[in-house]
């Protein structure tokens, strides 16, 4: 009994208490097919200002432990195919560099007149065996992602730790000794990581192809932007006086459907959309969680996937909420919205993503949220059914209920009794139709992320009972093959 009462469980809190438990240790046998512990600390690999900031990685095995950097993503790509060079030697007199030049070009060392002078002498990279450690969401995920894949051919397995996890575990130590630290914490306690799975790969796709889809939607958007900028010059700007007879807009449309720098980018972006629909209906979040609410699509779906990235990085509902910008602001009940010399404090793509859905929930009031759109605005109605007006008289701050007879609006101001006076003041008006709207909106789109917190807690929880098996790697298919025409 803590002093404010029984302490609510979550499933992060029972998720939390699960991988903390010592009843749970990994198998010895598991555990002894483990031949190297690999932590590794995703970063962005040069700052803003040029700063150099490569991945960190830390190799725990008997010889002890030690640490490589990885400077750009062809180094992450060298180490995930087991060909990053850690040494180089001298090309000797006549020596053939043809495998070189086959496999590792990038790697090799030439003069100025392009003759190699240095080749590769060893490498460095996913080997049988090897336990990596990461920690779960962020830059790194793409890693994660490739490491994974590789090691079913080599393998290998890919596990990570929830952020909040590590945050508690690390202390007061340094995030720059995270890589160090996560290679000792999987030796140590590999119970506290989660296994990166098929499924988990498919959620990381989904990113990826949102990401895409929006680096294409803004250069259409683009494109067609400075095509029409061009056309009214054209128009405007004509010698010869040959203005169109038709509408502008029509004459616009017309020249969009030939354009063939537009048209291009038009297909890309269709194209885009139709592969990111198909990797949301992949994922089993979609399909047994988000499917489930009328007027939430895979637009709206890959948004919120793509921004929540995993359930898991997420200790309690409220910080999820605060993250999507659906959390109360204070004690008064207020939520947030962008204010002039305020940080914002959450994600532009998962408030637009809930923004979204709260539009077609308010079209759709026959649906299940629908209905709870309806019901919260019903509420505040009958909390609220004049409007309030709060303005600043004689220096303090009052609040005057705006009920039919007692005030007269001119323009901005509004005529009030104060006092058996009468006074003209401006304020700023709550609680009028449209604001209780927004009101009902907001509260429903917190109900909403507690219940998308609540569910996609359980379907992890779910799969976590029954880990989804990695898919066969290609030597594996190949052998069955055979087998099969055998």
């Amino acid at each position: 009994m803590s002093p404010r009462g029984l302490t609510k469980t979550t499933p992060a809190r029972a998720e939390r208490k699960r991988m903390s438990s010592p009843a749970q240790p990994v198998s010895v046998s598991e555990q002894s097919k483990v031949k190297r512990y690999i932590g590794i600390r995703p970063r962005v690999k040069r700052t803003a200002d040029g700063e150099a900031r490569p991945t960190q990685l830390a190799i725990l095995d008997d010889a002890g432990l030690r640490t490589i950097e990885l400077p750009d993503e062809q180094s992450e790509l060298d180490f995930v195919l087991g060909s990053f060079p850690m040494s180089y030697r001298k090309v000797l007199d006549g020596e053939d560099v043809l495998m070189f030049r086959r496999y590792h070009d990038h790697h090799i060392k030439r003069d100025s007149d392009g003759k190699p002078i240095e080749v590769p002498a060893s490498f460095e990279g996913l080997r049988q065996g090897d336990l990596v450690a990461m920690a779960m969401g962020g830059s790194g995920d793409c890693l994660a992602f490739a490491l994974s894949r590789k090691g079913e051919d080599v393998g290998s397995q890919v596990e990570r730790i929830t952020p909040f996890m590590l945050k508690s575990l690390r202390g007061e130590g340094a995030k720059d000794d995270d890589a160090s630290f996560l290679a000792r914490l999987v030796s140590d306690r590999r119970e506290l990581f989660t296994p990166v799975y098929v499924r988990d790969r498919k959620i990381v796709r989904v990113r990826e192809l949102q990401r895409l889809r929006i680096d294409v939607m803004k250069a259409r958007i683009g494109c067609e932007q400075r095509l029409r900028q061009r056309f009214i010059g054209e128009i405007f700007c004509s010698e010869a006086g040959l203005y169109p007879e038709g509408a502008i807009e029509k004459e616009f449309e017309a020249k969009k459907a030939s354009d063939k720098v537009l048209l291009p980018l038009v297909a890309e972006e269709n194209a885009a959309k139709r592969e990111l629909e198909k990797a949301v209906h992949e994922t089993d979040v979609w399909s047994e969680v988000l499917s489930r609410v009328e007027g939430l699509g895979p637009a709206i779906a890959a948004r919120l996937i793509s921004t929540i990235q995993d359930i898991r990085r997420f200790e309690t509902a409220p910080k999820l909420k605060k993250y999507l910008g659906v959390h109360v602001r204070d004690e008064k009940g207020h939520f947030p919205r962008r204010r002039a010399g305020e940080l914002a404090g959450w994600s532009n793509e998962g408030r637009q993503a809930i923004y979204l859905l709260l539009d077609q929930l308010n079209r759709r009031p026959g649906s299940e949220w629908g209905q709870k759109l309806l019901a919260n605005k019903a509420h505040y109605q009958a909390r609220y059914p004049h409007p309030h007006l709060v303005f600043t008289h004689e220096g303090q701050e009052r609040t005057a209920v705006l009920t039919p007879g007692t005030f007269e609006k001119k323009g901005s101001k509004y005529i009030l009794t104060i006092e058996d006076k009468l006074v003209t003041v401006t304020g700023k008006l709550r609680y009028y139709k449209g604001h209780i709207h927004k009101m009902a909106l907001w509260k429903t789109g917190t109900e909403f992320v507690d219940w998308l917190f609540d569910a996609w807690w359980k379907l992890e929880k779910r799969a976590a009972a029954k880990p989804a098996a990695p898919e066969a790697s290609k030597a594996e298919e190949g052998a069955e093959g055979s087998q099969a025409v055998a």
